[in-house]
C-alpha cells in the first residue's frame, strides 16, 4: 500500500492556520537537520525515512502543538537512529527541543516485547519518561499513529506485537488525554491487524447498514436544519459512524451481534455557544420522543478526560432509534484535540503555565510515578487514572494478568487454564480467603484453590466479566445439564418399559430403538433420552414406535389382559404425583416450600434426584433453566399426611403457646417440630412443622390459629 507523502510546506501551512505570527525559523532549522541526519535511510517500505518524521510532525500540527513540539517531531529519531551526539543537537536547536528528543529516546529504549511481568516495568518507565513533559507524550502518540498507519511492510509477527502494544498502552493514553479521533484510529488499526477477518466482516456490515439507513439520516438532517433556521439558532449538523473496534468491544461485552447495535450512526449538532446546547436539546425532544435511559449530560458532569457534550437517543422518523450528540464549538475542539486544545501558544514560550490547571489531573498522575520503584505498587497509580477500564493482578509467582475492571477470581482462574476455572473451589487474595464473586483490585495477588468435585455453577454467570469465562462456564453447565437430562430420561424410560415386560438394555443392544429415532426424527439415543426427560416424549409414545411381535393368543388371555388393565387403572403413584401423566417417576418434594395436595405444583428436573416438586407460588420457580421445569399434577385421591411450615406472630403473654397447641389439635393436625422465641419489641414468634392431609386441611389450621386471642398474624412459610 502506497504511503501518502507529507511535504514540509504542508506543515508550514498548517502552523500558519493557527499561529499566523509564529516564527518558523527554528522549525526550518530542525527540518534541515533532520533531512541531513536521515539522508540515505529508507523505511521498510522502501521510501525515504524522512517521510516518517514529516508525517509525525503534520499530525502534531493538526493537534495545534507549539513550535518546540513540532521540532521534536521532526527530530525524534536522530539521536537513536542516526548517531547524532546530544551536544550537537543542543547546539543546533537549543535546550528545550533537545530535552524533548532526549525524553523520547529514553522511551524508545524500553522494550515492550517482554514477558508480562517485565511489561509492567516497561509501562512504568515509559510513563515516567513522558511525565517530564506532556509534549513528549504527544510526540510519542503521533509517532505510534504513523507507525500503525504504515505496518503493511512488516512481518505478521511484528504487526501483531505492535498492534497489541498499541491497544494496551497507546490507545488508552490517547483516550485519557481526550483525543478521541486518535484513540479510535489506533484501536481500529490494531483491530485490523490482530483480527483482519472479523474487522472486515464488521466493516462491511456497518457500510451496508449505513447505506440502508441513508434516507433516514438525510431526513433527520433536513428536519433539524430547517427547525434550527426557524428558531434562529446557529448550529451545524454532521454525522459520525461508530468505529469498528468499539462495535467489536460492545458485541463481546454484551454478547450481541451487529443487528442488535442501534448506535452505529450518530448525529452531531455543533452550536456556537454552550448556552445553545440545551436549547437544541429541547428542540430535538419536541420533535421526537426520547428513548428512556439514553440521555447523558456530560456538560454538567464531564467525563474524567474532560469530554463535554449532551447525548440523547430519540425515536426518529419511522420509529428508528437516532443518537444525537450536542456540543459547542469549544467542546468539539476539546473533544478532537483533548488537553492540547487548552494550551495557549506563543511564538517562543510554548504552552502557557497559567493553563496548567486544565490538565493538572494528568500531570498529577505522571509526576508521582517517578517515586515508584516497584511494578506491583505502580499498578494502582497507572490503572486507576490512565486505564480505568482494566485491572492488573498477579499470580503467586509474580506473573501479571490483565482483566476488565470488576473481574473476579473465577475470571482470573479461566485465564490460567480451562481446567483451573472449571474446578475453582476457593480463592485467596493477598493471602486471605475471599468469595468467588469478590471484585479484584489493582495489584492483588490471586491464588486459586481447586477441587476435583467442583464444577462450574450457573450462578457464576451472574458475576463473571470476561467473555472467555462466560463462554466456558455456559458450555460446561449445558453439557452437565444434558448429561443429567439423559440420566433422568433413561430412568423414566426404563420404568415405563418394565411395566410392559421390556428391558432397556436388551432393546438397545438389539437396535430396536432405531425405529423410534426414525419415527420421531431424532439423531441418536442422547436426543431420545433428553426428549423423554423434558416431557417431549412419553414412554408410551416410545413403546408405540418400537417393533412389536404379536404373541399367539392363549386360552384365557383376554381375561388376564382385562385383569392387568383393572390393576393398572386402580394403581396410584406412591408419591401421589404424576409427571406429565406418567406415574411412579422418581420424585421428591422440595424442602423450600413443602407443597401439599390441592395447590398448584410444578416439577424441576434435578441432577441425580429425578424430579423435585415445588408449589407454583414458591420463589424458586423463577430460577433455573426454563426447559427443566415440567408439568406435573396430583394423582386422584389422598396421598397421606404432608409436611407444612407455618409461622405465628403474637403478643408475648403467658399461656399463649397452650392456646396455639389447642387450636392445632382442634383441627386434627399433628405437630412434628416446634420452636418459639420473643423479639425485642415484646412480640412472640412461634414456628411449627405440621402434618396435614391437603391444602383445605392446612387452611382450616390457619383459620383456627387466627382465632386465638393475642395472635397478630399467621402465615405459611415459603422460601
Amino acid at each position: 500500500m502506497k504511503e501518502p507523502i507529507v511535504r514540509f510546506q504542508d506543515i508550514l501551512e498548517a502552523v500558519r492556520a493557527y499561529m499566523p505570527d509564529a516564527d518558523t525559523g527554528l522549525l526550518r532549522r530542525a527540518y534541515v537537520f533532520a533531512a541531513v541526519a536521515h539522508r540515505g535511510q529508507l523505511r521498510k517500505s522502501g521510501i525515504p525515512y524522512l517521510s516518517h518524521p514529516l508525517a509525525v510532525t503534520k499530525t502534531l500540527a493538526d493537534l495545534r502543538m507549539d513550535i518546540p513540539t513540532l521540532c521534536g517531531g521532526l527530530l525524534h529519531d536522530v539521536l537513536e537512529d542516526c548517531g547524532v551526539p546530544e551536544s550537537v543537537l543542543r547546539e543546533q536547536v537549543g535546550e528545550e527541543v533537545t530535552g524533548l528528543v532526549v525524553g523520547l529516546t529514553k522511551t524508545a529504549k524500553v522494550s515492550l516485547r517482554s514477558t508480562k511481568r517485565r511489561k509492567l516495568e516497561s509501562y512504568r518507565k515509559t510513563l515516567i519518561a513522558m511525565s517530564r513533559d506532556i509534549r513528549i507524550l504527544m510526540i510519542k502518540l503521533s509517532d505510534r499513529l504513523h507507525n500503525m498507519r504504515t505496518l503493511y511492510s512488516l512481518s505478521e509477527e511484528q504487526k501483531k506485537r505492535i498492534s497489541e502494544e498499541t491497544l494496551t498502552i497507546y490507545a488508552p493514553l490517547a483516550n485519557r488525554l481526550g483525543i478521541s479521533w486518535m484513540r479510535s484510529e489506533l484501536e481500529d488499526l490494531s483491530f485490523r491487524h490482530l483480527n483482519p477477518d472479523l474487522y472486515e466482516e464488521i466493516r462491511q456490515g456497518v457500510e451496508e447498514k449505513v447505506k440502508a439507513k441513508a434516507e433516514v439520516f438525510k431526513k433527520v438532517s433536513e428536519i433539524l436544519e430547517e427547525r434550527f433556521r426557524r428558531e434562529n439558532i446557529p448550529c451545524e449538523i454532521s454525522g459520525r459512524v461508530k468505529h469498528y473496534y468499539s462495535i467489536h468491544r460492545k458485541m463481546v461485552q454484551q454478547e450481541i451481534d451487529l443487528e442488535q447495535i442501534f448506535d452505529l450512526f450518530a448525529f452531531r449538532a455543533i452550536t456556537a455557544e454552550e448556552r445553545h446546547c440545551y436549547q437544541v436539546l429541547g428542540i430535538v425532544h419536541s420533535l421526537w420522543a426520547p428513548v428512556p435511559g439514553r440521555f447523558k449530560d456530560y456538560i454538567a458532569k464531564p467525563k474524567p478526560n474532560h469530554y463535554r457534550s449532551l447525548h440523547t437517543t430519540v425515536f426518529g422518523p419511522s420509529g428508528d432509534c437516532v443518537e444525537i450528540q450536542i456540543r459547542s464549538r469549544a467542546m468539539h475542539q476539546e473533544a478532537e484535540h483533548g488537553v492540547a486544545s487548552h494550551w495557549i501558544y506563543k511564538e517562543r514560550a510554548g504552552f502557557d503555565q497559567k493553563d496548567e490547571a486544565t490538565f493538572r489531573w494528568l500531570r498529577g498522575v505522571l509526576d508521582g510515578l517517578q517515586e515508584i520503584s516497584s511494578p506491583k505498587v505502580f499498578l494502582d497509580a497507572m490503572q486507576l487514572d490512565l486505564f480505568p477500564d482494566q485491572v492488573y493482578v498477579l499470580t503467586p509467582t509474580g506473573e501479571a494478568r490483565e482483566l476488565p475492571r470488576g473481574s473476579t477470581p473465577v475470571d482470573f482462574a479461566y485465564t490460567i487454564h480451562s481446567e483451573v476455572g472449571d474446578h475453582c473451589a476457593q480463592a485467596k487474595v493477598n493471602g486471605k480467603l475471599v468469595p468467588l464473586r469478590y471484585e479484584l483490585q489493582n495489584g492483588d495477588v490471586v491464588e486459586i484453590l481447586t477441587s476435583k468435585t467442583q464444577s462450574p455453577r450457573k450462578d457464576w454467570l451472574k458475576f463473571v466479566k470476561t467473555a472467555d469465562a462466560r463462554a466456558k462456564i455456559r458450555a460446561r453447565v449445558r453439557r452437565e445439564e444434558r448429561e443429567q437430562a439423559q440420566a433422568l430420561g433413561r430412568e423414566i424410560l426404563e420404568k415405563g418399559l418394565r411395566k410392559s415386560g421390556l428391558h432397556y438394555a436388551k432393546l438397545l443392544k438389539e437396535g430396536d430403538f432405531q425405529k423410534v429415532l426414525k419415527a420421531y426424527r431424532l439423531k441418536g439415543m442422547e436426543d431420545l433420552l433428553r426428549a423423554v426427560a423434558y416431557g417431549r416424549l412419553s414412554p408410551a409414545q416410545v413403546l408405540d414406535a418400537l417393533p412389536r411381535e404379536e404373541p399367539e393368543e392363549e386360552e384365557g388371555a383376554w381375561d388376564k389382559g382385562f385383569e392387568r388393565l383393572v390393576e393398572k387403572a386402580e394403581k396410584r403413584s406412591d408419591t401421589g404425583v404424576r409427571v406429565r401423566g406418567i406415574p411412579d417417576i422418581f420424585v421428591r418434594f422440595a424442602r423450600c416450600c413443602h407443597p401439599v395436595q390441592g395447590e398448584e405444583i410444578i416439577g424441576f428436573i434435578t441432577r441425580g434426584r429425578g424430579v423435585t416438586i415445588h408449589a407454583k407460588s414458591c420463589p424458586k420457580t423463577k430460577e433455573g433453566e426454563p426447559e427443566r421445569w415440567i408439568e406435573v399434577q396430583w394423582d386422584e385421591g389422598g396421598v397421606g399426611l404432608q409436611r407444612a411450615k407455618i409461622r405465628v406472630i403474637s403478643e408475648d403473654r403467658p399461656g399463649l403457646l397452650a392456646g396455639l397447641s389447642k387450636a392445632i389439635s382442634a383441627v386434627d393436625v399433628n405437630i412434628s417440630q416446634a420452636k418459639a422465641w420473643t423479639t425485642g419489641d415484646r412480640q412472640g414468634v412461634a414456628q411449627f412443622d405440621v402434618m396435614v392431609r391437603n391444602l383445605e386441611h392446612l387452611n382450616d389450621l390457619l383459620h383456627s390459629l387466627e382465632k386465638v386471642k393475642g395472635v397478630v398474624a399467621v402465615e405459611r412459610i415459603l422460601h
